[in-house]
């Protein structure tokens, strides 16, 4: 049955707080404040030599007594999170001789790892998705020589994980194909459940709303990335059957629009495309579709098994306590899916494109226990310029 076609007034979703609490940004404070030595660092003292301001952070380190390197130099605690939420760090370094310094950020150890390098002051842009609740810190060192390197002004921000609430279940949409059955929020056009009819289970809750889509675009002095959240998207225009919708969006703060069409298959498959009217004055560098949230294919998410495609492909058992995946394909991922099962079945996601964009692959725990699962084309829409996303497809097992 065809529901009604729909022109909406927007709806708002309540927005992630963006935070910026990092003491000491700007290295003003007279001493080293919350910045921790780390390892055996020859220095770490402040500098008259500064980008903005009067001061910055000196960091000398020796190469010794490090155990191969990037043990030793600073670190800075950047607090308590969740997991799903996103940490996004940007700050300008100044390295002697132009050699490279190493940067991580994690709980107890590097989660994630970027070499930079740079002449003069040069700006950094590095975003980490926390992958369990914890304790976060940065850490800043040499790659694997003695290096001296200078750091100034420091911004952080957080992207809450999204809590969009309940649909209400006059504002529901249900989209079937075999046994695979979605439902949407004709509100919002957030996705809300995913279930399996023919083994009867519940992979994501019915009604609890789960982002659609995501967006990355160019800060506005091109020096950086933002990230723009479902939660910004307003729904407009809504038309769905059975099998079918086309969901038509607007993000006000960019002037874009963005149509999402999600078609239902007799396999238990589903395809997922989108069309992106870039009318920013930015680039579009990212669009993130589907975001498959909050799903779990298990009675008992320690029986969970992660499928995925980094280095040769791995098989990980406890995926929840293993802290899942982030990759990139064509790169490090040898294929562009992955597979979430549980006891009896599960969700398998991939691209499917034609034309080989470079995917990010997503796949890491969030509460419930849950996991939150993604693929996003790395792409560049310039400002007045609209571009058709490929095929993704989600299938119930």
């Amino acid at each position: 049955m065809r529901l009604p076609l729909a022109v909406l007034a927007p709806f708002a979703l309540a927005v992630p707080s963006w935070s910026a609490d990092f003491a000491d940004a700007d290295m003003e404070l007279p001493d080293r404040g919350p910045w921790a030595i780390y390892g055996t660092p020859v220095a770490v003292e402040k500098s008259t030599f500064a980008r903005g301001g009067t001061q910055s952070l000196r960091v000398v380190t020796d190469n010794q007594d490090t155990m191969g390197g990037n043990y030793e130099g600073t670190s800075h605690n950047l607090g308590q999170f969740e997991a799903g939420d996103v940490l996004h760090v940007s700050f300008w370094f100044s390295a002697r001789e132009s050699k490279p310094i190493v940067v991580g950020m994690g709980r107890t150890s590097f989660e994630d790892r970027w070499v930079l390098s740079g002449t003069d002051w040069t700006a950094a842009d590095l975003t980490l998705r926390c992958a369990q609740a914890g304790n976060y810190n940065i850490w800043l060192s040499q790659e694997g020589s003695a290096t001296e390197f200078f750091l100034d002004d420091f911004r952080f921000e957080v992207l809450r994980r999204p809590q969009l609430g309940t649909a209400p279940e006059a504002e529901r949409a249900t989209l079937a194909g075999g046994p695979l059955r979605l439902t949407l929020c004709k509100q919002t056009g957030a996705l809300a459940g995913i279930e399996n009819t023919a083994t009867g289970e519940v992979y994501a809750p019915v009604g609890a709303r789960q982002p659609l889509f995501g967006l990355e675009l160019l800060t506005a002095d091109g020096r950086g990335y933002e990230t723009i959240p479902f939660t910004e998207a307003r729904l407009t225009k809504v038309d769905a059957t059975q099998g079918r919708a086309q969901l038509d969006f607007e993000v006000p703060s960019i002037a874009t629009t963005i149509v999402v069409t999600i078609a239902m298959h007799a396999d238990g498959s589903a395809s997922f495309t989108g069309t992106v009217r870039n009318g920013s004055q930015r680039t579009i560098t990212a669009f993130e579709l589907p975001m498959i949230y909050s799903v779990c294919p298990a009675a008992d998410p320690a029986k969970l098994t992660l499928v995925h495609p980094y280095v040769c492909g791995q098989i990980q058992p406890d995926p929840i306590k293993a802290g899942g995946f982030r990759t990139l394909y064509p790169g490090r991922a040898v294929m562009g899916w992955m597979d979430l099962s549980g006891e009896w079945g599960g969700v398998y996601l991939a691209t499917h494109d034609k034309e080989s964009l470079g995917t990010r692959l997503l796949a890491q725990p969030a509460p419930g226990p849950s996991f939150d699962l993604s693929l996003a084309k790395e792409i560049v829409v310039k400002p007045g310029e609209t571009w058709e996303c490929p095929e993704a497809v989600p299938r119930g097992a």
